[in-house]
């Protein structure tokens, strides 16, 4: 389990899946790359800690961008991202949180682009944040 107190969060968590006809395929370390996403996740929950105005929402999709790459993101309806922080959220030792050491998304983008790939924040049209990665397809040769 990611947290122990995750029923206490009163959060309702959607996932979506979009496959494609062939089964996509990334070269990855997978321990790493599940750093990221427990990342991810982990910060949309703390993002959504305060809120007691809305449901609070996570949602986690995957599938393929525009380019074909493999696409990951988490969304979630917490506080989102101000315009003052947006360019500096993946800057090593910048935090949002009392308790936060600033390093979490900084080491996620290191991982994700040492896969070859980009992360990406933004803020969603209504309450909260998603961030994204992609990485590229593996390509056996033929």
């Amino acid at each position: 389990m990611i947290r122990p107190d995750f029923h206490q969060l009163w959060l309702r968590a959607h996932s979506s899946y979009y496959y494609a006809l062939a089964v996509l395929s990334v070269a990855v370390a997978v321990i790493a790359t599940e750093q990221v996403i427990i990342n991810l996740l982990m910060n949309g929950f703390e993002a959504m800690e305060p809120v007691t105005d809305r449901p609070r929402e996570l949602m986690v999709r995957s599938g393929q961008d525009e380019t074909g790459q493999v696409l990951l993101s988490v969304s979630d309806r917490g506080v989102g991202i101000s315009a003052d922080n947006a360019n500096r959220i993946f800057s090593a030792f910048f935090t949002t949180k009392s308790s936060g050491l600033g390093m979490g998304l900084s080491i996620c983008r290191s991982i994700v682009e040492a896969h070859g790939g980009r992360m990406s924040a933004s803020g969603n049209e209504g309450p909260g944040a998603r961030f994204q990665f992609v990485l590229p397809l593996h390509r056996e040769d033929a």
